[in-house]
């Protein structure tokens, strides 16, 4: 008995490719599943992102101080991502469709906002970062590390670029003021030293000039000019130094003040606060994985109706290709109605609560025939085989439909069989059903097209199994069995 098993397989030899594709399913779901995300992290840095700089850069004190325009710089410096220097609007609509996993906005009093903290009114350093959870769970939760590093690494700089050089201007031209002052009010007291040593030069000029001979005339009146002199010199000395002095006091007391509250120096320890703006419905990891647990739920009911439905197989002798077609179609678009019912209700008591239950619906509908239509077309056309082509189709499907990691850290085998696959524009159906609230005709006429494509290679094979009469023998087999 174990002998004849054997014989009959091995006299087969289209069975024993068969069954040696078969053996290699493991290794190649093992292979494909895996390869698409080995390494996701390390590809991360290709994950596209925007940068949209709002800030107008102040000048302080005579420097001019761009502290958005930094940032860009910084930004653009790193790996995390890859960002794009773009417009508000040309970022929004780039987040929505998909292009950008991230964008940052800095807003208009950026640079304003940085020298306000070590005054009486500080403000902090507001950055909003938005995100699409809709379009990839995973991406997000990217972008939203991105995101703190940013502001980790800006609260780190700016609190050191405050304690190291800000406050220590300040400091340095106060003592600076005060220590001139100093030396001002010594010149001031050695001024009007010299002014009381010039007016007792004066008195006693004056003096030496009334007591001289009138033969000695043009000497006195010689010192008396010199007297008179050295009497504005002392006044001028004396005038100068005051003013000196009250411009130097006036300005230390104009000094700024360094505010020292609560307020001041819980901003000074992280003054960078990040709002986030999320732009899609997804609130929990659940619905970000909606539609991949949705897509892989319809093709495995698909694959298995395949199991256990005959999809050539005519009961009757068929006259016409399309009417055997229909015969074997139309029962599979009613278990697939069912299935979809079915799968609805039960995604829903899970708390799955789409932005259009409508929209989701005909997305899980027109997905299901697409699927149901490929099994169908690969049981028909290919025959075995292709009922071994329908697995290998799931397991590509796993790993490059960007039901999980975004298709940026994919290997280059996914990223060019993505679009090549249904399940890409099932997938991306339901995030805009359920999630992002888009538009998702391309996707639905993407699908509804590789459904009439296929359904016409059906019915010509059915059409050329007609005329050869490949069908009879299945039909007298089925008549008997029913005799």
């Amino acid at each position: 008995m174990i002998k004849s098993e054997w014989l009959s397989v091995l006299k087969r030899p289209m069975v024993i490719v068969v069954l040696f594709f078969i053996t290699l399913i493991p290794a190649i779901y093992s292979g494909v599943y895996l390869s698409s995300m080995w390494d996701t992290y390390e590809h991360t840095k290709d994950l596209p992102a925007a940068i949209v700089n709002n800030d107008t850069g102040i000048t302080d004190n005579g420097q001019v101080v761009n502290a958005g325009k930094d940032l860009v710089k910084g930004v653009l410096k790193s790996d995390s991502m890859t960002y794009h220097v773009t417009s508000k609007q040309q970022a929004e609509r780039g987040l929505k469709n998909g292009n950008y996993y991230l964008v940052i906005e800095i807003p208009r009093h950026f640079s304003k906002d940085s020298r306000s903290l070590l005054t009486q009114h500080p403000k902090a350093m507001n950055l909003t970062y938005k995100v699409n959870p809709g379009t990839d769970f995973f991406a997000s939760q990217i972008a939203k590390g991105t995101a703190t590093a940013i502001q980790a690494k800006l609260n780190q700089q700016i609190s050191a670029i405050y304690f190291k050089n800000l406050t220590a201007g300040i400091t340095s031209g106060t003592e600076g003021t005060a220590k001139l002052l100093t030396a001002v009010d010594a010149l001031s007291a050695g001024s009007q030293s010299l002014s009381a040593g010039l007016l007792q030069q004066k008195m006693a000029i004056t003096k030496l000039s009334d007591s001289l001979p009138s033969t000695a005339q043009p000497l006195a009146t010689q010192l008396t000019t010199s007297a008179l002199a050295l009497t504005n010199a002392a006044s001028s000395l004396t005038d100068g130094t005051t003013k000196i002095h009250n411009t130097l006091t006036q300005s230390l007391k104009e000094q700024p003040k360094l505010a020292a509250t609560r307020k001041n120096i819980s901003l000074l320890s992280a003054p960078v606060t990040l709002t986030r703006v999320d732009i899609s419905h997804t609130p929990t990891n659940g619905v970000g994985m909606a539609p991949f647990a949705i897509a892989i739920g319809l093709y495995v009911g698909c694959i298995s109706l395949s199991f256990m439905y005959d999809m050539y197989s005519p009961k009757t002798k068929p006259t016409k290709a399309l009417a055997w077609w229909w015969s074997k179609y139309s029962l599979l678009l009613v278990l697939i109605g069912i299935q979809v019912a079915c799968q609805a209700i039960v995604v829903m008591s899970l708390g799955l609560k789409p932005l259009s239950i409508g929209n989701t619906c005909l997305a899980m509908l027109v997905t299901a025939i697409t699927f149901i239509t490929c099994v169908f077309g690969l049981n028909t056309i290919l025959g075995a085989f292709g009922k071994y082509l329908v697995t290998i189709l799931l397991i590509l499907q796993l790993g490059a439909s960007t039901g999980v990691y975004p298709l940026e850290t994919a290997n280059v085998f996914t990223r060019i069989s993505s679009p090549f696959l249904p399940m890409t524009y099932g997938i991306h159906a339901m995030r805009e059903a359920i999630s992002i609230g888009g538009n998702m005709t391309h996707d639905l006429v993407i699908m509804l097209l590789v459904t009439l494509i296929i359904n016409v290679l059906v019915i010509v094979k059915l059409e050329l199994d007609r005329k050869h009469e490949k069908f009879s023998d299945l039909v007298d087999d089925i008549v008997s069995v029913i005799d």
